[in-house]
C-alpha cells in the first residue's frame, strides 16, 4: 500500500488544506479543506495534486458570472455544456463528480475559461449531439472529444460489453446494427452462452442449438 501525503497547511487554488479527513471519498483519502470563500469541503488528494479541484464549486460560478458580463456569450448554445463538464470534474459537490473529477478525468487548460472552449467547438458542433470523450479514461480536450449523438455515447460507456470477432471488436449493439438482427436477441444468444457464429448468424426462428 502507498504512502499517504498530507498535505494540510497547503494550498490548491483557491483551497487551504485543514486537516487530514477519517472519511474516504471513493475509496481515496479525503481532505478537510477552507476555500477563499469562506466554505469548507471535502476533496481528494489526488484531485488537489492535479489541479483538477481548485474551489469548493464557487470559482465555477463566479467564472460564469463573470462570462455573462464580458464576452456576451454566457448565453451561448456551448455554454452550458462548458459548465456542466467543469461542474462534473472540477466541484466534488456536485452529484456526477465521482464518475469524472472523483476517477481522475481532467478538463485541459485551455478550456477552464469559456472563450477558448467556444472557438475550438463552435464550428464543429452538431445540434442534438453532446460534448464525448473519445477516450473514456482521457481528460477534455480538444482531441479527445467529439460531439456525439446520445446512442453513440451509451455505446463508449466504460461498461459497455465488446466482442471481437475474426479480427475485430464492436459493441454489442454495434454488431446488432451491422448484421441486421436485433440488439435483444443478440445479447439473449450471448448471455445463454451461444458461440458467436449461432449468436451472428443462425436464423431467428431457431431459438437454441440442440
Amino acid at each position: 500500500m502507498g504512502t499517504t501525503i498530507d498535505h494540510t497547511g497547503q494550498r490548491f487554488g483557491m483551497l487551504r488544506v485543514m486537516r487530514m479527513s477519517e472519511t474516504r471519498l471513493y475509496s481515496q483519502r479525503a481532505f478537510e479543506c477552507l476555500c477563499d470563500c469562506g466554505k469548507t469541503s471535502l476533496v481528494c488528494g489526488a484531485s488537489l495534486r492535479r489541479g483538477a479541484t481548485q474551489s469548493c464549486g464557487c470559482q465555477t460560478v463566479h467564472l460564469g458570472n463573470v462570462y455573462a458580463q464580458t464576452h456576451g456569450l454566457y448565453y451561448s448554445k456551448l455554454h452550458p455544456t462548458w459548465r456542466s463538464m467543469k461542474e462534473r470534474c472540477l466541484n466534488p459537490n456536485c452529484k456526477h463528480y465521482k464518475f469524472y473529477g472523483g476517477r481522475g478525468v481532467t478538463v485541459c487548460e485551455r478550456w477552464l475559461e469559456f472563450e477558448p472552449f467556444y472557438r475550438d467547438n463552435i464550428d464543429r458542433y452538431v445540434p442534438g449531439c453532446t460534448l464525448d470523450r473519445i477516450d473514456n479514461d482521457g481528460p477534455y480536450t480538444l482531441e479527445n472529444t467529439r460531439w456525439s449523438t446520445a446512442t453513440r455515447q451509451a455505446r463508449n460507456r466504460r461498461n459497455t460489453s465488446w466482442i471481437t470477432y475474426k479480427g475485430e471488436t464492436k459493441s454489442r449493439a454495434d454488431w446488432a446494427d451491422d448484421l441486421g438482427i436485433k440488439y435483444i436477441t443478440l445479447c439473449k444468444r450471448i448471455d445463454a452462452g451461444w458461440p458467436l457464429e449461432d449468436c451472428f448468424f443462425r436464423p431467428v426462428r431457431d431459438y437454441f442449438p440442440r
